[in-house]
């Protein structure tokens, strides 16, 4: 797609409102050939999108968290196949749901467990099975742990949550959610728990509170200064409102939506490291642009080139509503065959 594509795609977005503003850097071996941005950060005040507009990064930390967790790997501080309860208590003998999940998402049905029963009242009478073995850094990162991937496991995981919690109360309930499937089995997507589960990890290996831990080892080695968990007023001045669109028309979603409260680090100080840092355009594209030049942004070095290289490893064959033509890597989507 050629630049004038580009604009005029998103302009397209911008005028039936499917979009309310949106900013886009594009970089080819290194060098931005190209950055435009729509639209607008807040509509009702008129205030346009810049290029230092912050945005809920919401999955976009799912990248930064795994740069934390490699690092610490590089350091010889933990490995790859390491189980997690190597690190957390209370995650040592893990238990599986006795329904199957099959690749499409959707549970196989059997006498036990007859079809068109609700979640609920499949909880109500699900029977489980033990793990054939315990989960280890590497299901978390190539999203093959079972954790929080299922409709199963969703719900089971959000009956444990407290919106006080901070991170370590967070993990600590997650030790009784049972798994989806074997780990190591499939691959699907753990929105929320397996990142969060990585980012206490990393707390506990570093002995650093997450936000410090990144902000120590990652944002200020590359300069960046508006990625954080914790907005300043200047920044939360420069926040985004978020919008859907419904019937061609912006509705603007509230402060307190339910993904919002489950992962609010100005509650309680819940430093999520799935889907809880919030951050600008021009300071995310340091952080991509490092990953792109092999590990290192400006001369400073985050991660070893072989590091990086290794992100890039298939996890589990099996794919669980998987998109053609890409595979999970270490914490990130690889788009092997983009063209499909």
């Amino acid at each position: 797609m050629d630049i004038q594509s580009i604009n005029y795609e998103m302009e397209k977005y911008i005028q039936t409102n499917e979009m309310a503003g949106a900013a886009l850097i594009v970089r080819r071996y290194g060098d931005e050939v190209y950055r435009n941005k729509w639209g607008y950060a807040d509509i009702e005040k008129k205030q346009q999108v810049e290029y230092d507009t912050i945005y809920r990064l919401a999955s976009m930390t799912k990248p930064i968290t795994s740069v934390a967790i490699m690092q610490l790997v590089e350091q010889g501080k933990m490995r790859l196949d390491d189980s997690i309860s190597e690190y957390l208590r209370g995650f040592d003998k893990p238990r599986v749901f006795a329904l199957e999940l099959m690749e499409d998402g959707k549970y196989k049905s059997d006498s036990s467990y007859p079809a068109g029963l609700s979640i609920a009242e499949l909880l109500k009478i699900m029977k489980y099975i033990p793990a054939r073995r315990q989960v280890t850094i590497r299901d978390l990162l190539s999203h093959s742990s079972g954790m929080g991937m299922g409709p199963l496991g969703l719900e089971f995981a959000s009956k444990l949550i407290d919106k006080n919690d901070n991170l370590e109360r967070r993990v600590n309930r997650w030790s009784k959610l049972p798994l989806d499937f074997q780990p190591g089995t499939k691959t699907g997507y753990s929105a929320i728990v397996g990142f969060d589960i990585l980012g206490r990890i990393v707390e506990v290996v570093s002995g650093l509170n997450y936000q410090d831990y990144l902000r120590k080892k990652i944002f200020e080695p590359l300069g960046i200064k508006d990625i954080s968990f914790q907005l300043t007023n200047e920044q939360l001045a420069r926040r985004a409102k978020l919008y859907c669109s419904e019937d061609g028309k912006h509705v603007l979603v509230q402060e307190g939506d339910e993904l919002w409260k489950e992962i609010n680090p100005e509650i309680a100080g819940y430093y999520s490291g799935a889907a809880g840092l919030s951050g600008s355009i021009e300071d995310y594209d340091k952080f991509t642009t490092m990953l792109a030049n092999r590990g290192a942004f400006n001369g400073v070095r985050i991660l070893n080139k072989e590091t990086v290289a290794s992100i890039q490893n298939r996890g589990a064959k099996k794919q669980l509503n998987s998109s053609p033509g890409s595979y999970w890597g270490l914490g990130m989507r690889v788009f092997a065959q983009p063209e499909l």
